[in-house]
């Protein structure tokens, strides 16, 4: 029988920590378009920094307004494993004892819709070379599996910054998406 192994990592400005071996239940919602995914983890048996830490509700002695971004990595320890969501915090609530579990709400691209940005682009533009400029307005690499040749005359784009996925799919013939940070 084949042993189902997890792994959660926190990034934060703080700090590095990953996780494994803990008890931890999730759904992931992957939807390719213009919206972000979605994720919900619950995480057993933290440690009370870390539960304080990751925690999201109101509190001067907690770090609400700091980015925390989780991966989560999952497969069996003979084939090993592979990330199937990348995102940030946006909800983390603990339980009460004596099993101490923290409920997170997870979102991908979160803290990059809350920055406005504004972008043009003139003259025949290729289709890669626009999704490349959307990729670096988002700090993203960029995986382009198209061989299309199709020129965009002018491009003028201002948003949030994940707004530049919803515009670049109505051009038609594009099908863009952030997936796990790319």
């Amino acid at each position: 029988m084949k042993h189902r192994k997890i792994i959660v990592e926190f990034k934060t400005p703080a700090g590095d920590k990953q996780l494994d071996g803990i008890e931890v239940k999730f759904s992931v919602n992957k939807l390719m378009s213009a919206v972000m995914n979605k994720a919900d983890i619950e995480i057993c048996n933290l440690s009370q920094e870390d539960i304080e830490f990751l925690t999201t509700y109101t509190s001067q002695f907690i770090a609400i307004n700091q980015r925390k971004r989780i991966r989560l990595w999952a497969g069996y320890e003979e084939d090993g494993v592979s990330l199937i969501f990348d995102g940030d915090i946006v909800e983390g609530m603990p339980t009460n004892p004596p099993d101490r579990w923290i409920k997170c709400k997870a979102l991908s691209g979160y803290y990059s819709n809350k920055e406005v940005v504004s972008k043009t682009l003139g003259g025949d533009v290729s289709v890669k070379d626009l999704c490349t400029e959307a990729s670096n307005l988002l700090n993203l690499p960029m995986v382009f599996e198209s061989e299309s040749v199709k020129k965009i005359s002018d491009f003028s784009f201002t948003g949030d910054k994940t707004k530049i996925i919803k515009d670049l799919n109505e051009l038609g013939g594009i099908t863009a998406y952030e997936d796990d940070g790319t």
